[in-house]
Formats: C-alpha cells, sequence, structure tokens
C-alpha cells in the first residue's frame, strides 16, 4: 500500500512539469522551440536567440517580441493571451484566437516600454482550451528585459569640424577672424544627435559675451526632438561696432548635458577712403595714361611765358 501511494504520489509531481500535449511555443528569429511549463513561474533561461530575453532597453522605449503556439493536434483549439498585472509589460491578444488543425498556428506580441532602470523578470501565460476535450492546458515561460538610461548624445560641428567645449579652434567657425566695423560675418554650426535615443534640444542662445554675435533665427522650433543621426543646423552672426577683439560664448541646452563654446572675433577700423577728382572725373590710383577727360594731361604750352593750371581735387 505504501509503495503504490508513493507512486501516486510521484506520478502527480511529474504531472505537473510535463510539457503540455495540445502544441508548443516558439520565438525568436529564426524561430526556436521555447521550454515551457504547464504550472507557474516558468522554469527557462531566457534567451536572445529564443527572443525571451529583450536586452537592454532604454526608458520610455518600447520593443516587442512575438512568439508562435503550433498545435499539435487535429482539434479546434480556442488560444488566449492571459496578460500581465498593469505595468510595463504587455501581452497582446493571441492572432488567430481559434485554430484547428495539427500545425496551424497563432501569434502574440508581448511589448517592453521599462519606466526604471534595472533588471525585470515576468512570466508569460498561454490558456490553450480543447474544444473537443474541454480541458484548458496553460502554457508558462519567463521572458526578461533591462531598463537603461536614455543615451541620446549631442555632437556639434562647425565647417563640418567637431567643435570642442570652450577652446578657439581655427577651421571650426569659432574664429570670426578679422571683420571690417560695419560690415558683418556669418559662421554656421551644426547639431546632431549621435546617440541611440531621441534627443531634445530646447535652447541654442549666447549666455554670455559681446553683443556683437547674435543668434540668428533657427531652422527648427524649438523645443525640438532629434532622432538618432538627425541633425539642424544654425547661424551666430558677428557685427563689430569698434575696432576691438571680441569674445562670447554659445550655449546649448539638450537633455544630454548642456552644451557650450566659445567664439570670437577682431573688429577692425575701415580704412580711408580717399579719391582725387580732375575736371569732374575720379582718377584711378597709379594711373599711368594721362588723358584729357580728368585734365591729367596738359596741353602743349609756351616755354617763353606761357602756362596752364589745373585744378584737382582731393
Amino acid at each position: 500500500m505504501k509503495r503504490l501511494l508513493f507512486t501516486i504520489i510521484l506520478i502527480i509531481a511529474t504531472v505537473g512539469f510535463v510539457q503540455a500535449q495540445n502544441g508548443s511555443i516558439s520565438g525568436g528569429s529564426p524561430l526556436l522551440l521555447i521550454t515551457t511549463t504547464n504550472v507557474s513561474p516558468g522554469t527557462n533561461i531566457p534567451s536572445t536567440a529564443e527572443g525571451t530575453d529583450f536586452g537592454s532597453v532604454a526608458q520610455g522605449t518600447t520593443v516587442s517580441q512575438t512568439y508562435r503556439f503550433t498545435s499539435a493536434v487535429a482539434d479546434n483549439l480556442s488560444v488566449t493571451s492571459v496578460g500581465f498585472a498593469p505595468g510595463d509589460w504587455v501581452q497582446q491578444s493571441a492572432t488567430p484566437a481559434g485554430i484547428t488543425g495539427v500545425n496551424t498556428t497563432s501569434d502574440f506580441t508581448v511589448d517592453f516600454t521599462p519606466t526604471s532602470a534595472g533588471v525585470q523578470t515576468v512570466t508569460v501565460q498561454l490558456d490553450v482550451f480543447n474544444n473537443a476535450t474541454f480541458i484548458t492546458e496553460s502554457f508558462f515561460f519567463q521572458i526578461t528585459g533591462e531598463g537603461a538610461e536614455p543615451d541620446p548624445k549631442i555632437e556639434v560641428r562647425g565647417d563640418d569640424t567637431l567643435i570642442a567645449e570652450n577652446p578657439l579652434v581655427l577651421g571650426d567657425n569659432t574664429d570670426f577672424g578679422n571683420v571690417t566695423v560695419g560690415n558683418t560675418n556669418i559662421r554656421s554650426y551644426t547639431i546632431k544627435n549621435i546617440g541611440s535615443d531621441p534627443l531634445e534640444v530646447t535652447n541654442v542662445f549666447r549666455p554670455a559675451g559681446s553683443p556683437n554675435f547674435t543668434v540668428l533665427p533657427l531652422p527648427v522650433a524649438l523645443p525640438t526632438t532629434l532622432a538618432p543621426n538627425a541633425s539642424f543646423t544654425f547661424q551666430v552672426e558677428f557685427a563689430p561696432d569698434a575696432a576691438a577683439t571680441r569674445t562670447a560664448v554659445i550655449g546649448i541646452i539638450n537633455d544630454d548635458a548642456n552644451y557650450s563654446f566659445n567664439i570670437s572675433g577682431v573688429g577692425v577700423a575701415a580704412a580711408p577712403n580717399m579719391d582725387v577728382i580732375g575736371n569732374g572725373t575720379s582718377i584711378a590710383s597709379g594711373s599711368t595714361a594721362p588723358n584729357a577727360g580728368d585734365d591729367t594731361l596738359f596741353p602743349d604750352t609756351d616755354i617763353t611765358g606761357g602756362s596752364v593750371a589745373h585744378t584737382f581735387t582731393i
């Protein structure tokens, strides 16, 4: 009697971990069979190949994996995604919900949208009701994913040259050179997101330095969000008001790391502008061709007392 009782207990304990017989679940690409149990939690070890390890996912970003149930029986089956409690994981409904025949399939998707950093592991449950035997069999397996901090990354270039923060470097458009007072010089700079997550830029401005530098109207409305590898270009104008060296700081407020760099330019005095007029006509500097039109050609004059006078105005 004791031996029979032990055998019955052993059979019951074993049944709890036997794969349900209505079919199987696969995941990944190419599809690989996932080890499932008919009691929770699942005992499989999540893996990337099977699509059960979602890897590192930036907070606020959604990664999805699709799994396939394949029928092993000829009966009509109703497939139901049980889902999770409200949170970072969402189990979508199985499609189609009803299948009939060996090797017919029903797919369902799980979405992971982490709201905090850290590893999360949950158990997926899929219920399969056999309309011939009136028995529901449950499939359980574990999935995991890690919430990661967002990873936008700002890069700023001038004249296609990377601008390091703060130092002035020739060739990266941070040195405006010599500009005559009354004239202007415009330089262009490109902000690019070289990270793997969206970059939000909220302000581009001159937080310090000479008002002779002006950030011109931007080509985008702020705040603006740059997708990975996206960029926009802005311009700064230097309009010196005196013969002097001017410096300023350009700041870029964003959700990666606030960025700033120095710019410099030299205002130079305008050169004197002199003109010589003869007979109402401007005489070119260095002219070697006298002509009567500008009074630089004098007529022949008697050397015994004659004279000719021409008037020139400076």
